[in-house]
């Protein structure tokens, strides 16, 4: 069976949440409202999808359909101002090298993952990359995500999820994967531990080194 790498999108592979913050400004000042927000408080809107992104934003259960189809456009359009986090590219070719499929997985919606993923990271020979789409549920609910590793003929237990929150300890945890946390994006991570992720790592370099202790412990 071949072993194989899911990662998240959002904190984890890119900063994106500068991109998303413009975002969220300029679809809150197009439609008059009294306030605005920092990277800072952004983040902790993120993990969820961007339906949950722009309910947490605009202060509001109910979606406004028409804000929120501004807001996608406005999406898309500042995701070029992200960047991959430090050691990204390298760390991703030197885990391709030993033999691990690479994917990746993630709740920003799939156009805007497309779109961002071939601008920043399209050198990286993925076996797939998939993002939010209507008919499925966001994760932590694992059928899309089950759904792409049985296309892929992989099987749970040859893989690993690696994200920057406990949403994505849940996610591994649905899809019987074992979970990573890097501590570089926008989690919660005094509190990360009660959710018992596998395996807890300061940053993305760090995933080397992990895997070549996971790779002994095997032998």
């Amino acid at each position: 069976m071949k072993r194989f790498i899911i990662f998240d999108l959002d904190g984890t592979l890119i900063d994106t949440c500068g991109g998303i913050t413009v975002a969220v400004n300029n679809t809150l000042k197009h439609f008059n409202y009294p306030f605005t927000y920092l990277p800072s408080e952004v983040k902790y809107f993120l993990g969820h999808g961007a339906r949950y992104l722009y309910s947490k934003a605009t202060k509001k259960e109910e979606i406004d359909e028409n804000e929120y189809n501004f807001f996608t456009v406005e999406y898309v359009k500042t995701q070029g101002v992200s960047k991959p986090y430090p050691s990204v590219k390298e760390t991703l070719q030197k885990l391709y090298r030993k033999g691990y499929g690479l994917l990746i997985f993630s709740n920003k919606p799939n156009g805007a993952l497309q779109f961002l993923i071939k601008d920043k990271l399209g050198d990286i020979p993925w076996l797939a990359v998939q993002g939010n789409v209507p008919e499925y549920p966001a994760k932590p609910n694992p059928t899309l995500l089950n759904k792409v590793i049985s296309d892929l003929g992989l099987t749970g237990e040859e893989g690993y999820y690696v994200g920057d929150c406990y949403v994505d300890v849940e996610t591994a945890n649905n899809a019987k994967l074992k979970s990573i946390i890097l501590k570089q994006g926008y989690g919660d991570y005094e509190g990360i531990y009660n959710y018992k992720p596998d395996y807890v790592i300061d940053d993305f370099k760090g995933l080397v080194s992990l895997f070549k202790d996971i790779d002994n412990e095997g032998r």
